[in-house]
């Protein structure tokens, strides 16, 4: 008996010390939550590389995939060893998609930064005549309107004067040290990409095998009902996020070569430039016309007003083009989710995340969404309500399915996960897909 009270008295205590603890440790967290940041931002600097390298390699995945698929009967028939052609078809796969990916970058590279220079120069030789231009269009489109007409007037003379002054007085010493941070950025950076460029193959080699340790890992640690929710759910985020990331970038490609040959045709300035930045800015969802649109028209606006307006109906036209036509024939709805909570994801993780947040906050709001539907769902049916949302659109109450009905819709989801679950072992067997 006394060691019985013993022992519940023990559990109350740890209970009690456990319950204290986690209070003290949550209290020290919110309290010291700047500090935790600083701390993620620094590991998040120092592992940079890794990051990049796993980018690299998830964008190239589907093409060595592809690769894979291509080369390994070729390697299977020549070669009487299955571990040897295994091996030369990785070997192969890697180095087609990482000399495909080099090439890539390497013209861009030769594309952009020449133009870049050239459409810099430009403006700094052009600053006198553009806001010449500016003031003589402001006289003209204002004319009656003294207010306006002076308003804009005072304020292009007082940004002239700012740049000229910035020009002409520049300190030595602060011209040197900005040189020098920039400089170190771009080694930086350059390092970064380097190191990520052989971790990525690295990775690529090795996709199997470290796929087969997380499910390894999974299983280990989770039941086997769980780490086969666990898994089915990580191959439904893949197939969202990669469908989405290459939908974008393909939909973007389109969008890019087609800004380039309209503004050519009409002769427009800087159209390469401009092209690039609009192609690259269409691969976030919603605000991306306007990130990559704003500052091509401010550009485009200090060579001639006039042309880029004409501009800015060109946007319009490629941005419904997308939307209407290229958009829905690329992605087909890959995400399933509404305008709205695009728009709200794009808030969340843009705030939370910067660029890469709006990038691929879109499929990942996607995926949580659907997980957390079939947490819903599952509840629901213990009830015995439906899990269709067309159900709830009543005003009144919604009553409880008969268990009939219920049953039958149970026993076809089960036989529709089933289904799928084979064709997800299927594809991942024969396409080395991460699981």
């Amino acid at each position: 008996m006394k060691n019985e009270n013993y022992k519940k008295y023990l559990y109350i205590g740890l209970t009690a010390f456990g319950v204290v603890a986690a209070c003290i440790l949550l209290f020290f967290i919110l309290y010291r939550l700047g500090a935790i940041f600083d701390g993620i931002n620094t590991v998040l600097n120092i592992l940079m590389p890794i990051v990049t390298g796993i980018i690299i390699a998830y964008l190239l995945l589907p093409l060595y995939n592809w690769f894979f698929k291509k080369f390994s009967p070729l390697f299977l028939r020549k070669m009487k060893s299955k571990k040897k052609a295994v091996r030369c078809t990785k070997t192969i796969a890697t180095t087609l998609s990482m000399l495909i990916f080099v090439i890539i970058v390497f013209g861009l590279v030769a594309l952009i930064i020449p133009q870049v220079l050239r459409s810099i120069y430009g403006i700094i030789l052009g600053l006198p005549q553009t806001f010449q231009d500016l003031t003589d269009w402001c006289n003209h489109t204002f004319a009656k309107n003294e207010y306006i007409r002076n308003f804009i007037i005072s304020n292009l003379q007082s940004g002239k004067e700012y740049i000229s002054d910035l020009i002409n007085s520049g300190n030595i010493n602060d011209i040197v040290s900005n040189v020098f941070i920039g400089v170190r950025s771009a080694i930086s950076i350059i390092e970064d990409l380097a190191i990520g460029f052989i971790i990525a193959i690295y990775i690529l080699n090795s996709t199997k095998l470290f796929a087969a340790q997380a499910k390894k890992l999974t299983y280990s640690i989770f039941s086997i009902k769980t780490a086969n929710t666990i898994i089915h759910n990580f191959r439904y985020t893949h197939r969202m996020l990669s469908g989405f990331i290459n939908g974008r970038i393909l939909e973007s490609l389109i969008v890019g070569v087609l800004c380039f040959i309209a503004m050519s045709i009409f002769g427009m300035p800087y159209s390469l430039l401009i092209s690039v930045v609009v192609g690259v800015a269409n691969i976030i969802p919603f605000f991306g016309p306007f990130i990559g649109g704003i500052p091509s028209f401010v550009l485009i606006f200090t060579v001639s007003p006039i042309t880029a307006f004409w501009f800015i109906l060109l946007i319009i036209v490629l941005q419904m083009l997308d939307g209407y036509i290229i958009g829905p024939k690329i992605s087909s709805n890959i995400t399933g989710i509404s305008s709205f909570w695009v728009m709200f994801a794009l808030i969340l993780f843009g705030g939370l995340f910067g660029i890469w947040g709006m990038v691929i906050g879109v499929p990942l709001f996607a995926v949580i969404k659907t997980i957390f539907a079939g947490i819903v769902n599952k509840k629901l049916k213990k009830k015995n309500m439906p899990s269709s949302t067309c159900a709830y659109e009543t005003d009144g109450y919604v009553s409880a399915l008969p268990p009939s009905e219920e049953t039958d819709a149970d026993e076809k989801l089960i036989n529709n996960e089933k289904e799928q679950n084979d064709i997800d072992d299927a594809k991942a067997e024969s396409d080395e897909e991460i699981p």
